[in-house]
C-alpha cells in the first residue's frame, strides 16, 4: 500500500518506543469511564463535562440540547456515531470521548487540548484530526486502524506512531519533534520552502510573482519595484500553479485550474508551465485572488496572502474570486 506523508519540519528518528509507566492500583482522581454493552442509561452530564463538546455529541444523537432528559442516553445510542466534527469549539478537554466506541473520524482541531483523554480507547479510529492546539503528548498506541492523522501546529516533542502499522497519511510538525514510525515506512521528508518574490510594474499596474531570482532582478532593472515577499510556497507537492502569458496585453494569469489554464491557452495566450506549487487546504494558509473589472489590460487580477488587502480591494470596486491556492505555513 501506498502510503504518502507530509512533514512540516524535519522529523528525526528514535531508536527506541519510550515506554509508559505501568497504571498505579489506587483510583485515579479523574477515572475513564470502562463502558460494557450491558451498561444501562448513560448520564453525558456526568460523564463528558466539557460542556461543548458534550453540546456537539447530543446534537450528533439529532437531541435538542436543554430539554428534560436530554443527556440521558444508552450506550446503542452512542455506538451510532461515527464521525464528529468538533473543530474551533473551545474544547479544553476530550474527557468521555472515549463513550463513542464506534468512532472512525475524529476532528478535534483548533481547540485548547492538551492531552486527548481516551483517544486511544477509540479502537476503530481512522481518521484523527487534533492539529491547531497545544497537544503535549499524543497516545495514538491503541488506535491500530487509523489511516490518516494531522497532528500539526501543536507543541509535541515526540511522537510514537510506532502501533500504527495502517497508517497511510500523517502532517505532523514542530521544532524538535522526534517521530517513530512503524516498521517498514521511512522517515517523511521535510517540505522544503520557496519564498515568492511580488513585484510591481508602476506603468501597466501589474503584479508579478516569481521564485527564480534571476528573473526577478532582470524585472528589477527594467523598472518593476520589489514589494518584497508575496508568500512561502512548497518546493514540489502534488498541486501545481500553471503560469500563462497574453502576448497582446502584457499580462500574467495564474491558476490551479486545468480548464481554466486551456480555455486561455486557445484565446492565444501563452503557457509558461507551471510557476509554483500549492499546500493543501488542510495544512496550508489561504492566497486570495480578486479581479478588477475596470482593468482595460494588464493587471486584472491580483493575488495576496493577506486577507485586509483582499478585503481593501473589494471596497475599492475589485471582485473578490476566493482562494486560488494554499501557501505554506
Amino acid at each position: 500500500m501506498k502510503r504518502n506523508f507530509t512533514a512540516l519540519m524535519a522529523a528525526t528518528m528514535v531508536a527506541s518506543i519510550v515506554s509508559t509507566p505501568a497504571m498505579a492500583q489506587e483510583i485515579p482522581a479523574a477515572p475513564i469511564v470502562e463502558i460494557t454493552q450491558e451498561a444501562g442509561t448513560i448520564d453525558l452530564a456526568k460523564e463528558i463535562p466539557d460542556s461543548k463538546l458534550r453540546d456537539e455529541v447530543i446534537a450528533a444523537l439529532n437531541k435538542p440540547a436543554g430539554q428534560p432528559d436530554t443527556t440521558l442516553v444508552s450506550q446503542d445510542a452512542l455506538d451510532k456515531i461515527t464521525s464528529l466534527i468538533v473543530s474551533g469549539k473551545n474544547i479544553s478537554t476530550l474527557r468521555g470521548i472515549e463513550l463513542l466506541r464506534k468512532l472512525k473520524i475524529l476532528n478535534c482541531s483548533g481547540n485548547n487540548l492538551t492531552i486527548l483523554e481516551g483517544i486511544e480507547k477509540l479502537k476503530d479510529l481512522e481518521d484523527l484530526n487534533c492539529s491547531n492546539n497545544k497537544l503535549v503528548e499524543l497516545n495514538l498506541a491503541g488506535n491500530k486502524k487509523l489511516k490518516t492523522l494531522d497532528c500539526s501546529n501543536n507543541n509535541l516533542t515526540t511522537l510514537d506512531l510506532s502501533q500504527n502499522i495502517n497508517l497511510e497519511n500523517l502532517t505532523a510538525g514542530g521544532d524538535g519533534l522526534t517521530t517513530l514510525l512503524p516498521p517498514g515506512i521511512e522517515k517523511p521528508d521535510p517540505v522544503k520552502q520557496v519564498e515568492m518574490a511580488r513585484l510591481y510594474n508602476p506603468n501597466s499596474g501589474e503584479h508579478f510573482y516569481t521564485a527564480d531570482e534571476a528573473e526577478k532582478a532582470d524585472l528589477l532593472k527594467r523598472g518593476w519595484q520589489d514589494e518584497g515577499l508575496g508568500w512561502i510556497a512548497p518546493d514540489k507537492t502534488d498541486l501545481p500553479v500553471y503560469r500563462l502569458y497574453n502576448p497582446n496585453a502584457g499580462d500574467h494569469h495564474y491558476t490551479m485550474s486545468t480548464e481554466e489554464r486551456d480555455a486561455l491557452k486557445s484565446l492565444g495566450w501563452k503557457d509558461e508551465g507551471i510557476g509554483w506549487y500549492s499546500m493543501e487546504e488542510k495544512s496550508g494558509v489561504p492566497i486570495y485572488r480578486s479581479y478588477n473589472p475596470n482593468a482595460t489590460k494588464a493587471g486584472a487580477h491580483h493575488y495576496t496572502s493577506s486577507i485586509a488587502e483582499q478585503n481593501q480591494l473589494s471596497i475599492l470596486g475589485w471582485k473578490d474570486e476566493g482562494i486560488a491556492w494554499y501557501g505554506q505555513k
